[in-house]
């Protein structure tokens, strides 16, 4: 992104930016806005965390009588958040030394479990029926379908009985009569080792030779994270070998097709509905297959963590490229943008940890969250 502003500004193009997704934040948005030293994208840039903040934005954009103070509003937000970040490095540089250990105190030696087979396999035809118990409703209702707010629980109730839930039925059974979801999965288990911060993924045919390598950040202070913990270290495997789980999950791109149909119909709440019921029954075929890793590996229900690229733990998107290139993803018709981004975009990629003590974490946070 700040390549794309740099270009625009570097051709002289005059266009307001607006930027959202799970990867980035308002304090991404703010610190992008800020080509160099004091000099903003004078256009510019606008985080917003949902569609309906993105349509009031664009509102205050096209009246000629707003546009001027939202855009001053955003420079010296961004003028204020980079005095912010500089005064806590200040403070950071200026504060005693501190001695953290070089890794966590994730156990090194734990069981490994066995696979049912090596490599990578393409599940094709899940049945819808298998997927939606999986469904998310809380993420379905108040983030996909933007139903929230309400507090009163009685209001919610009659919400949920009236609105939602019927809804839902009414998403299930067009997919089921339209056919707009085609589910489908690969997925497969890598031996794996780790070498400090980077996970190294070996052939599973030749054990010796490196197919892959995957490097993360590491938590820089207290208990200093890193997912690399959560495979036995390469100079302590005595010629074993851990295992590493990856999958890939997509309801297909008719999904999306269908979305835009309904856009340019200007059916825009049928557009919400089946885009956002879409992208949770992609979540939720992505929980299925999660669910068969764990049973093949003799897993309990609360034990192998799944992490995607882009996420607080593996923030960098071109995670992705390594993961497809292990995955037979062409198979279940899943490529990749120029920005790593997933095509249809109603796909997850995810790596699965066994380690009895992986849990979810944020590299710029000191504690692991708990356990989701």
């Amino acid at each position: 992104m700040p390549a794309c502003l740099h270009g625009l500004d570097a051709r002289g193009l005059r266009f307001p930016v607006i930027i959202g997704g799970a990867a980035i934040n308002r304090g991404f948005g703010r610190r992008i806005l800020l080509l160099e030293e004091d000099r903003a994208y004078d256009p510019g840039v606008f985080y917003c965390k949902d569609a309906f903040e993105g349509l009031e934005t664009v509102d205050q954009l096209v009246d000629p009588g707003r546009r001027g103070p939202l855009v001053a509003r955003i420079r010296e937000e961004a003028l204020s958040f980079r005095d912010a970040e500089a005064r806590r490095a200040a403070e950071r540089a200026a504060a005693p030394a501190v001695t953290v250990p070089a890794r966590s105190a994730v156990r090194r030696d734990a069981p490994i479990p066995a696979p049912p087979f090596w490599g990578g396999r393409v599940l094709r035809g899940i049945p819808i029926d298998d997927v939606v118990p999986h469904i998310d409703r809380n993420s379905l209702f108040k983030m996909s379908w933007q139903f929230r707010g309400v507090r009163d629980p009685d209001e919610w109730e009659r919400l949920l009985r009236t609105e939602l839930e019927p809804r839902l039925a009414r998403s299930i059974a067009e997919a089921r009569s339209e056919g707009f979801l085609d589910l489908q999965a690969a997925y497969g288990y890598w031996p794996a080792l780790a070498d400090g911060d980077t996970v190294l993924v070996y052939d599973p045919d030749d054990r010796e030779r490196v197919v892959a390598r995957l490097t993360f950040p590491r938590q820089p202070a207290q208990h200093r994270l890193c997912l690399a913990d959560y495979l036995r270290p390469v100079d302590e495997a005595g010629g074993a070998r851990d295992v590493i789980a990856l999958q890939l999950a997509t309801t297909g791109p008719r999904a999306s097709e269908v979305s835009e149909e309904l856009q340019r119909a200007d059916r825009y709440d049928d557009m919400l509905r089946v885009h956002g019921f879409a992208t949770q029954m992609a979540e939720a075929t992505a929980e299925h297959v999660h669910g068969i890793i764990r049973a093949e590996l003799g897993l309990g229900a609360d034990q192998g963590r799944r992490y995607s690229p882009g996420y607080a733990s593996c923030p960098d998107l071109e995670g992705n490229r390594v993961l497809l290139g292990l995955l037979p993803a062409t198979e279940v018709g899943v490529t990749l943008t120029d920005a790593a981004q997933l095509v249809p975009e109603q796909s997850t990629v995810a790596l699965v940890m066994h380690h009895p003590e992986a849990r979810y974490f944020d590299i710029h946070r000191a504690g692991a969250a708990a356990a989701v």
